[in-house]
C-alpha cells in the first residue's frame, strides 16, 4: 500500500484491519513504514500490534 500523506485515519483503518486478522487467528505487522507513518502509529499506542519486531526497533 503505497500512500503520499498519512493521518489518524490510515492508522484507524490498520487498527481495524489487525482486529479483524486477530479475530481470524492472524496477525498484521506492517514492514518499511514511513517515518510519519511510523509516528502516527506510536502516538496511538498501536506499534507493538502494528510494527514487526524489527520496525520497533529501528527507533
Amino acid at each position: 500500500m503505497a500512500v503520499d500523506a498519512s493521518d489518524l485515519g490510515e492508522v484507524d483503518l490498520l487498527c481495524r484491519l489487525a482486529l479483524s486478522a486477530k479475530r481470524l487467528g492472524c496477525r498484521v505487522h506492517l514492514t518499511d513504514v514511513s517515518p510519519e507513518l511510523r509516528s502516527l502509529i506510536e502516538l496511538a499506542g498501536m506499534d507493538a500490534v502494528l510494527l514487526g519486531p524489527e520496525e520497533t526497533d529501528l527507533r
